[in-house]
Protein backbone atom coordinates (compact mmCIF):
# COMPACT_ATOMS: atom_id res chain seq x y z
CA UNK A 1 0.00 0.00 0.00
CA UNK A 2 1.32 3.51 -0.80
CA UNK A 3 2.35 5.75 2.06
CA UNK A 4 -0.05 8.66 1.80
CA UNK A 5 0.73 12.08 3.22
CA UNK A 6 -1.70 13.61 5.70
CA UNK A 7 -3.09 15.96 3.02
CA UNK A 8 -3.52 13.10 0.56
CA UNK A 9 -5.26 10.99 3.18
CA UNK A 10 -7.68 13.85 3.94
CA UNK A 11 -8.57 14.04 0.23
CA UNK A 12 -9.01 10.27 -0.02
CA UNK A 13 -11.28 10.17 3.02
CA UNK A 14 -13.30 13.29 2.13
CA UNK A 15 -17.04 12.67 1.74
CA UNK A 16 -18.21 16.22 1.08
CA UNK A 17 -20.88 16.97 -1.48
CA UNK A 18 -18.14 18.82 -3.38
CA UNK A 19 -14.39 18.38 -2.99
CA UNK A 20 -11.63 20.18 -4.91
CA UNK A 21 -8.11 18.79 -4.49
CA UNK A 22 -5.49 21.29 -5.64
CA UNK A 23 -1.83 20.30 -5.91
CA UNK A 24 1.13 20.83 -8.21
CA UNK A 25 2.11 18.61 -11.13
CA UNK A 26 3.69 15.31 -10.10
CA UNK A 27 2.25 15.37 -6.58
CA UNK A 28 0.03 12.31 -7.08
CA UNK A 29 -3.34 13.91 -7.75
CA UNK A 30 -4.51 11.16 -10.08
CA UNK A 31 -3.28 8.50 -7.65
CA UNK A 32 -5.37 10.18 -4.94
CA UNK A 33 -8.39 10.19 -7.26
CA UNK A 34 -7.98 6.47 -7.95
CA UNK A 35 -7.58 5.68 -4.25
CA UNK A 36 -10.69 7.75 -3.48
CA UNK A 37 -12.60 5.68 -6.05
CA UNK A 38 -11.28 2.49 -4.50
CA UNK A 39 -12.35 3.54 -1.01
CA UNK A 40 -15.89 4.12 -2.31
CA UNK A 41 -15.87 0.67 -3.89
CA UNK A 42 -14.53 -0.91 -0.68
CA UNK A 43 -17.45 0.72 1.11
CA UNK A 44 -19.89 -1.02 -1.21
CA UNK A 45 -20.05 1.37 -4.14
CA UNK A 46 -20.47 0.20 -7.73
CA UNK A 47 -17.99 1.17 -10.42
CA UNK A 48 -20.74 1.45 -13.04
CA UNK A 49 -22.40 4.12 -10.86
CA UNK A 50 -19.38 6.43 -11.09
CA UNK A 51 -18.66 9.06 -13.75
CA UNK A 52 -14.95 9.75 -14.20
CA UNK A 53 -14.02 12.56 -16.59
CA UNK A 54 -10.54 13.01 -18.05
CA UNK A 55 -9.29 15.27 -20.83
CA UNK A 56 -7.70 12.87 -23.32
CA UNK A 57 -8.57 9.39 -24.52
CA UNK A 58 -5.09 8.24 -23.53
CA UNK A 59 -5.59 9.52 -19.98
CA UNK A 60 -8.97 7.77 -19.79
CA UNK A 61 -7.45 4.49 -20.98
CA UNK A 62 -4.57 4.78 -18.49
CA UNK A 63 -6.93 5.57 -15.62
CA UNK A 64 -9.15 2.62 -16.51
CA UNK A 65 -6.11 0.32 -16.59
CA UNK A 66 -4.76 1.59 -13.27
CA UNK A 67 -8.15 1.18 -11.62
CA UNK A 68 -8.53 -2.35 -13.01
CA UNK A 69 -5.05 -3.31 -11.78
CA UNK A 70 -5.86 -1.95 -8.32
CA UNK A 71 -9.09 -3.95 -8.23
CA UNK A 72 -7.25 -7.09 -9.34
CA UNK A 73 -4.76 -6.72 -6.52
CA UNK A 74 -7.56 -6.76 -3.91
CA UNK A 75 -10.15 -8.96 -5.62
CA UNK A 76 -8.95 -12.22 -4.09
CA UNK A 77 -9.80 -11.09 -0.57
CA UNK A 78 -12.89 -9.00 -1.33
CA UNK A 79 -15.96 -10.50 -3.06
CA UNK A 80 -17.57 -7.12 -3.76
CA UNK A 81 -14.43 -5.80 -5.45
CA UNK A 82 -14.21 -9.02 -7.45
CA UNK A 83 -17.71 -8.35 -8.78
CA UNK A 84 -16.65 -4.87 -9.90
CA UNK A 85 -14.04 -6.20 -12.31
CA UNK A 86 -16.45 -7.34 -15.06
CA UNK A 87 -18.44 -4.14 -14.45
CA UNK A 88 -15.37 -2.15 -15.50
CA UNK A 89 -16.49 -2.70 -19.11
CA UNK A 90 -19.52 -0.53 -18.34
CA UNK A 91 -17.63 2.03 -16.25
CA UNK A 92 -18.12 5.62 -17.38
CA UNK A 93 -14.46 6.59 -17.69
CA UNK A 94 -14.06 8.92 -20.65
CA UNK A 95 -13.36 12.39 -21.92
CA UNK A 96 -16.04 15.00 -21.37
CA UNK A 97 -16.77 15.01 -25.11
CA UNK A 98 -17.51 11.28 -25.10
CA UNK A 99 -19.85 11.80 -22.15
CA UNK A 100 -21.58 14.72 -23.93
CA UNK A 101 -22.00 12.56 -27.03
CA UNK A 102 -23.65 9.87 -24.93
CA UNK A 103 -26.08 12.43 -23.48
CA UNK A 104 -26.93 13.69 -26.97
CA UNK A 105 -27.52 10.19 -28.35
CA UNK A 106 -29.83 9.26 -25.47
CA UNK A 107 -31.69 12.58 -25.53
CA UNK A 108 -31.37 13.69 -29.14
CA UNK A 109 -34.80 15.32 -29.14
CA UNK A 110 -33.97 17.55 -26.17
CA UNK A 111 -30.60 18.41 -27.70
CA UNK A 112 -32.16 19.14 -31.10
CA UNK A 113 -29.63 16.94 -32.90
CA UNK A 114 -30.13 14.45 -35.71
CA UNK A 115 -29.28 11.06 -34.14
CA UNK A 116 -27.38 10.21 -37.35
CA UNK A 117 -25.15 13.29 -37.10
CA UNK A 118 -21.42 12.53 -37.03
CA UNK A 119 -18.49 14.21 -35.33
CA UNK A 120 -16.45 15.79 -38.12
CA UNK A 121 -12.73 15.35 -38.49
CA UNK A 122 -10.54 18.45 -38.41
CA UNK A 123 -9.76 17.97 -42.11
CA UNK A 124 -13.50 18.27 -42.82
CA UNK A 125 -14.37 21.05 -40.37
CA UNK A 126 -11.46 23.46 -40.77
CA UNK A 127 -12.23 24.24 -44.46
CA UNK A 128 -15.84 24.99 -43.47
CA UNK A 129 -14.74 27.37 -40.73
CA UNK A 130 -12.21 29.01 -43.04
CA UNK A 131 -14.94 29.51 -45.64
CA UNK A 132 -17.21 31.11 -43.03
CA UNK A 133 -14.38 33.42 -41.91
CA UNK A 134 -13.42 34.41 -45.46
CA UNK A 135 -17.01 35.14 -46.48
CA UNK A 136 -17.63 37.17 -43.31
CA UNK A 137 -14.40 39.10 -43.96
CA UNK A 138 -15.51 39.88 -47.51
CA UNK A 139 -18.86 41.08 -46.20
CA UNK A 140 -17.09 43.31 -43.66
CA UNK A 141 -14.83 44.90 -46.28
CA UNK A 142 -17.79 45.63 -48.56
CA UNK A 143 -19.84 47.21 -45.77
CA UNK A 144 -20.39 50.95 -45.54
CA UNK A 145 -21.48 50.79 -41.91
CA UNK A 146 -19.36 53.30 -39.90
CA UNK A 147 -18.45 50.74 -37.25
CA UNK A 148 -17.43 48.15 -39.85
CA UNK A 149 -15.35 50.80 -41.60
CA UNK A 150 -13.69 51.70 -38.30
CA UNK A 151 -12.62 48.09 -37.81
CA UNK A 152 -11.18 47.88 -41.32
CA UNK A 153 -9.37 51.22 -40.95
CA UNK A 154 -7.85 50.47 -37.56
CA UNK A 155 -6.61 46.94 -38.25
CA UNK A 156 -5.13 44.97 -41.12
CA UNK A 157 -7.00 42.06 -42.70
CA UNK A 158 -4.77 39.44 -41.08
CA UNK A 159 -5.25 41.08 -37.65
CA UNK A 160 -9.02 41.12 -38.05
CA UNK A 161 -9.13 37.47 -39.07
CA UNK A 162 -6.88 36.52 -36.14
CA UNK A 163 -8.98 38.50 -33.64
CA UNK A 164 -12.21 37.07 -35.03
CA UNK A 165 -10.95 33.50 -34.77
CA UNK A 166 -9.67 34.06 -31.23
CA UNK A 167 -12.94 35.65 -30.12
CA UNK A 168 -14.95 32.91 -31.78
CA UNK A 169 -12.96 30.19 -30.01
CA UNK A 170 -13.33 32.01 -26.68
CA UNK A 171 -17.08 32.50 -27.06
CA UNK A 172 -17.64 28.85 -27.97
CA UNK A 173 -16.05 27.92 -24.63
CA UNK A 174 -18.67 29.95 -22.74
CA UNK A 175 -21.88 28.39 -21.50
CA UNK A 176 -23.98 31.21 -23.03
CA UNK A 177 -21.89 33.05 -25.65
CA UNK A 178 -24.63 35.52 -26.63
CA UNK A 179 -25.30 36.59 -23.03
CA UNK A 180 -21.56 36.86 -22.32
CA UNK A 181 -21.08 39.12 -25.34
CA UNK A 182 -24.07 41.34 -24.58
CA UNK A 183 -23.01 41.72 -20.96
CA UNK A 184 -19.49 42.76 -21.88
CA UNK A 185 -20.66 45.29 -24.48
CA UNK A 186 -23.23 46.91 -22.19
CA UNK A 187 -22.49 50.60 -21.50
CA UNK A 188 -18.73 50.35 -22.08
CA UNK A 189 -18.26 54.02 -22.97
CA UNK A 190 -19.51 55.46 -19.67
CA UNK A 191 -19.27 53.70 -16.31
CA UNK A 192 -18.19 50.62 -18.23
CA UNK A 193 -14.69 52.06 -18.33
CA UNK A 194 -14.39 51.15 -14.64
CA UNK A 195 -14.95 47.42 -15.23
CA UNK A 196 -12.53 47.69 -18.14
CA UNK A 197 -9.90 49.17 -15.86
CA UNK A 198 -10.62 46.50 -13.24
CA UNK A 199 -10.23 43.83 -15.92
CA UNK A 200 -6.84 45.21 -16.93
CA UNK A 201 -5.75 45.24 -13.29
CA UNK A 202 -6.94 41.66 -12.89
CA UNK A 203 -4.97 40.65 -15.98
CA UNK A 204 -1.89 42.44 -14.64
CA UNK A 205 -2.24 40.71 -11.27
CA UNK A 206 -2.53 37.35 -13.01
CA UNK A 207 0.77 38.03 -14.78
CA UNK A 208 2.39 39.00 -11.48
CA UNK A 209 0.97 35.88 -9.78
CA UNK A 210 2.62 33.87 -12.54
CA UNK A 211 5.89 35.74 -11.98
CA UNK A 212 5.80 34.91 -8.26
CA UNK A 213 5.20 31.26 -9.05
CA UNK A 214 8.21 31.26 -11.36
CA UNK A 215 10.33 32.81 -8.59
CA UNK A 216 9.20 30.00 -6.28
CA UNK A 217 10.09 27.43 -8.94
CA UNK A 218 13.54 28.98 -9.26
CA UNK A 219 14.07 28.89 -5.50
CA UNK A 220 13.16 25.19 -5.46
CA UNK A 221 15.72 24.59 -8.20
CA UNK A 222 18.42 26.25 -6.08
CA UNK A 223 17.61 23.84 -3.24
CA UNK A 224 18.18 20.73 -5.35
CA UNK A 225 21.47 18.79 -5.10
CA UNK A 226 23.91 20.73 -7.25
CA UNK A 227 21.46 23.61 -7.45
CA UNK A 228 22.80 27.16 -7.91
CA UNK A 229 22.25 28.32 -4.34
CA UNK A 230 24.27 31.47 -5.11
CA UNK A 231 21.12 32.69 -6.94
CA UNK A 232 18.79 32.23 -3.95
CA UNK A 233 19.03 35.76 -2.59
CA UNK A 234 18.62 37.22 -6.09
CA UNK A 235 15.43 35.23 -6.68
CA UNK A 236 14.14 36.17 -3.24
CA UNK A 237 14.68 39.86 -4.04
CA UNK A 238 12.96 39.38 -7.40
CA UNK A 239 9.95 37.95 -5.62
CA UNK A 240 9.85 40.89 -3.21
CA UNK A 241 9.81 43.28 -6.17
CA UNK A 242 6.92 41.40 -7.79
CA UNK A 243 5.02 41.25 -4.49
CA UNK A 244 5.47 45.00 -4.07
CA UNK A 245 4.09 45.69 -7.58
CA UNK A 246 1.09 43.45 -6.91
CA UNK A 247 0.44 45.27 -3.63
CA UNK A 248 0.47 48.63 -5.43
CA UNK A 249 -2.09 47.40 -7.96
CA UNK A 250 -4.35 45.92 -5.27
CA UNK A 251 -4.19 49.24 -3.40
CA UNK A 252 -5.17 51.08 -6.61
CA UNK A 253 -1.89 53.00 -6.67
CA UNK A 254 0.13 53.71 -9.85
CA UNK A 255 2.96 51.29 -10.51
CA UNK A 256 6.45 52.62 -11.32
CA UNK A 257 7.22 53.08 -14.99
CA UNK A 258 10.49 51.17 -14.77
CA UNK A 259 11.43 48.29 -12.51
CA UNK A 260 15.08 47.67 -11.71
CA UNK A 261 16.07 44.05 -11.13
CA UNK A 262 19.48 43.36 -9.59
CA UNK A 263 22.23 42.07 -11.83
CA UNK A 264 22.73 38.34 -11.66
CA UNK A 265 25.75 37.42 -9.48
CA UNK A 266 28.62 35.58 -11.07
CA UNK A 267 28.78 31.84 -10.55
CA UNK A 268 31.40 30.62 -8.05
CA UNK A 269 34.57 29.35 -9.69
CA UNK A 270 34.63 26.15 -7.65
CA UNK A 271 32.04 24.61 -10.01
CA UNK A 272 30.09 22.98 -7.20
CA UNK A 273 26.81 23.35 -9.03
CA UNK A 274 24.98 21.85 -11.97
CA UNK A 275 25.14 24.20 -14.99
CA UNK A 276 21.83 22.80 -16.27
CA UNK A 277 20.09 23.83 -13.05
CA UNK A 278 21.80 27.21 -13.19
CA UNK A 279 20.56 27.78 -16.74
CA UNK A 280 17.07 26.80 -15.63
CA UNK A 281 17.11 29.47 -12.93
CA UNK A 282 18.32 32.05 -15.42
CA UNK A 283 15.51 31.12 -17.84
CA UNK A 284 12.90 31.39 -15.08
CA UNK A 285 14.26 34.77 -14.03
CA UNK A 286 14.06 36.13 -17.59
CA UNK A 287 10.47 34.98 -17.82
CA UNK A 288 9.73 36.76 -14.52
CA UNK A 289 11.02 40.01 -16.05
CA UNK A 290 8.86 39.47 -19.15
CA UNK A 291 5.74 38.95 -17.05
CA UNK A 292 6.44 42.11 -15.05
CA UNK A 293 6.76 44.13 -18.28
CA UNK A 294 3.57 42.53 -19.54
CA UNK A 295 1.74 43.54 -16.37
CA UNK A 296 2.98 47.11 -16.57
CA UNK A 297 1.97 47.45 -20.21
CA UNK A 298 -1.64 46.54 -19.38
CA UNK A 299 -2.30 49.40 -17.01
CA UNK A 300 -3.55 52.75 -18.27
CA UNK A 301 -2.74 55.76 -16.14
CA UNK A 302 -6.25 56.46 -14.79
CA UNK A 303 -9.96 56.14 -15.40
CA UNK A 304 -9.99 58.98 -17.94
CA UNK A 305 -7.37 57.22 -20.03
CA UNK A 306 -9.27 53.94 -19.74
CA UNK A 307 -12.48 55.67 -20.81
CA UNK A 308 -10.70 57.18 -23.83
CA UNK A 309 -9.34 53.77 -24.85
CA UNK A 310 -12.79 52.21 -24.58
CA UNK A 311 -14.44 54.99 -26.54
CA UNK A 312 -11.86 54.73 -29.33
CA UNK A 313 -12.04 50.94 -29.70
CA UNK A 314 -15.79 50.51 -29.12
CA UNK A 315 -17.02 50.94 -32.73
CA UNK A 316 -14.45 48.50 -34.06
CA UNK A 317 -15.20 46.10 -31.20
CA UNK A 318 -18.90 46.07 -32.01
CA UNK A 319 -18.11 45.42 -35.67
CA UNK A 320 -15.80 42.56 -34.70
CA UNK A 321 -18.52 41.02 -32.53
CA UNK A 322 -21.02 41.18 -35.39
CA UNK A 323 -18.46 39.57 -37.68
CA UNK A 324 -17.94 36.73 -35.21
CA UNK A 325 -21.70 36.20 -34.98
CA UNK A 326 -21.82 36.04 -38.78
CA UNK A 327 -19.02 33.46 -38.75
CA UNK A 328 -20.95 31.40 -36.23
CA UNK A 329 -24.14 31.45 -38.32
CA UNK A 330 -22.35 30.49 -41.53
CA UNK A 331 -20.24 27.77 -39.92
CA UNK A 332 -23.33 26.28 -38.21
CA UNK A 333 -25.16 26.26 -41.55
CA UNK A 334 -22.31 24.52 -43.36
CA UNK A 335 -22.07 21.86 -40.62
CA UNK A 336 -25.84 21.31 -40.64
CA UNK A 337 -25.86 20.84 -44.42
CA UNK A 338 -23.37 17.99 -43.98
CA UNK A 339 -24.93 16.66 -40.74
CA UNK A 340 -21.67 17.25 -38.86
CA UNK A 341 -20.88 18.26 -35.28
CA UNK A 342 -17.66 19.61 -33.81
CA UNK A 343 -16.51 19.18 -30.21
CA UNK A 344 -17.95 22.53 -29.13
CA UNK A 345 -21.31 21.40 -30.55
CA UNK A 346 -21.18 18.33 -28.31
CA UNK A 347 -20.79 20.55 -25.24
CA UNK A 348 -23.47 23.06 -26.22
CA UNK A 349 -25.99 20.43 -27.33
CA UNK A 350 -25.44 18.35 -24.20
CA UNK A 351 -25.92 21.47 -22.07
CA UNK A 352 -29.10 22.23 -24.01
CA UNK A 353 -30.46 18.75 -23.29
CA UNK A 354 -29.46 18.96 -19.62
CA UNK A 355 -31.37 22.24 -19.34
CA UNK A 356 -34.56 20.18 -19.39
CA UNK A 357 -35.25 19.04 -15.84
CA UNK A 358 -36.40 15.56 -16.86
CA UNK A 359 -33.17 14.97 -18.80
CA UNK A 360 -31.07 16.38 -16.01
CA UNK A 361 -32.69 14.11 -13.43
CA UNK A 362 -32.36 11.08 -15.69
CA UNK A 363 -28.64 11.62 -16.29
CA UNK A 364 -27.81 12.62 -12.70
CA UNK A 365 -29.65 9.59 -11.30
CA UNK A 366 -27.17 7.28 -13.05
CA UNK A 367 -24.27 8.37 -10.85
CA UNK A 368 -23.46 8.23 -7.16
CA UNK A 369 -20.26 10.24 -7.64
CA UNK A 370 -18.64 12.36 -10.35
CA UNK A 371 -14.87 12.70 -10.70
CA UNK A 372 -13.03 15.29 -12.78
CA UNK A 373 -9.30 14.98 -13.42
CA UNK A 374 -7.14 17.98 -14.50
CA UNK A 375 -9.83 20.38 -13.31
CA UNK A 376 -7.76 23.44 -14.26
CA UNK A 377 -8.44 22.61 -17.92
CA UNK A 378 -12.23 22.83 -17.54
CA UNK A 379 -13.80 25.61 -19.64
CA UNK A 380 -16.88 27.57 -18.61
CA UNK A 381 -19.24 25.43 -20.67
CA UNK A 382 -17.64 22.18 -19.48
CA UNK A 383 -18.07 23.39 -15.91
CA UNK A 384 -21.73 24.08 -16.67
CA UNK A 385 -22.22 20.54 -18.03
CA UNK A 386 -20.65 18.98 -14.93
CA UNK A 387 -22.75 21.18 -12.64
CA UNK A 388 -25.94 20.09 -14.40
CA UNK A 389 -25.14 16.43 -13.66
CA UNK A 390 -24.15 17.08 -10.03
CA UNK A 391 -27.05 17.29 -7.59
CA UNK A 392 -27.88 16.63 -3.93
CA UNK A 393 -27.88 12.86 -4.54
CA UNK A 394 -24.35 12.49 -5.85
CA UNK A 395 -20.89 13.78 -4.93
CA UNK A 396 -18.45 15.82 -7.02
CA UNK A 397 -14.72 15.20 -6.59
CA UNK A 398 -12.26 17.28 -8.63
CA UNK A 399 -8.46 17.26 -8.78
CA UNK A 400 -6.16 19.71 -10.51
CA UNK A 401 -3.42 22.29 -10.25
CA UNK A 402 -5.56 25.37 -9.69
CA UNK A 403 -2.52 27.69 -9.85
CA UNK A 404 -2.09 26.71 -13.51
CA UNK A 405 -5.46 28.29 -14.26
CA UNK A 406 -3.76 31.70 -14.43
CA UNK A 407 -2.39 30.93 -17.89
CA UNK A 408 -4.15 32.70 -20.75
CA UNK A 409 -4.21 29.65 -23.06
CA UNK A 410 -6.67 28.11 -20.58
CA UNK A 411 -9.15 30.91 -21.45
Amino acid sequence: MPQWTEAQRQAIDARNSETLVSAAAGSGKTAVLIEHVLTLLREGGRVDRLLIITFTRAAAAELRERLLNALSAEAASNRHLRRQMPAMRRAHISTLHVFCHDVIRRHFQASDVDPLAKIGETTMLEPLLTRAVDESMEELCASEDPEDMALVEQYGDAQIVSMARDLYAFLRAQADPTHWLEEKLADPAGEGAKPYLLLLRKEALMSLEGAMQLCDQGLKVTEQPGGPDYLSSTLENDRLIVESLAAEIRADRPVPGAVKFANRPRAPKDGAYDPVLSDRCVELRERVKELVKEAQSMLPGDLAEARAEVAYTLPALRALCRMVQAIDRRYAQYKEERNLLDYNDLEHKALQALSEESVRQDVASQFDAIFVDEYQDVSAIQEAVVRRVHNENNRLFMVGDVKQSIYRFRL
